[in-house]
């Protein structure tokens, strides 16, 4: 059962938690994180790009999500630039990828 939630996630960004995470707990844990949280000064740019970011940051691994996650809480930009999501071609990148991102 998740905490409540902030905001429900796009069904792209849902598609990449379970590409991403192979066990469907931790699947469930990434939702759950990522849907109960709203980071500072995410006004300035989609939510779902830095939830993007931190899903190809953490390759998959979970202890690396806890990371990249309490990291962002403070500022997610750095996680937009590892990302590679931090240009103005952060739509094409995340085309590329197969993730559909014209809704945000």
């Amino acid at each position: 059962m998740c905490p409540a939630m902030a905001a429900p996630l796009e069904s792209s960004v849902r598609a990449e938690i379970r590409r991403t995470f192979e066990n469907t707990d931790d699947a469930e844990y990434v939702r759950c994180t990522l849907e109960a949280t709203v980071f500072p000064g995410e006004e300035f740019g989609p939510p779902p790009r830095v939830h993007v970011a931190l899903l190809w940051l953490s390759g998959g691994h979970i202890r690396r999500f806890d990371h990249e996650f309490a990291a962002a809480r403070s500022d997610w930009r750095d996680a937009l630039l590892r990302a590679g999501l931090a240009g103005a071609d952060w739509r094409r990148v995340l085309a590329r990828r197969g993730i559909a991102c014209d809704s945000w």
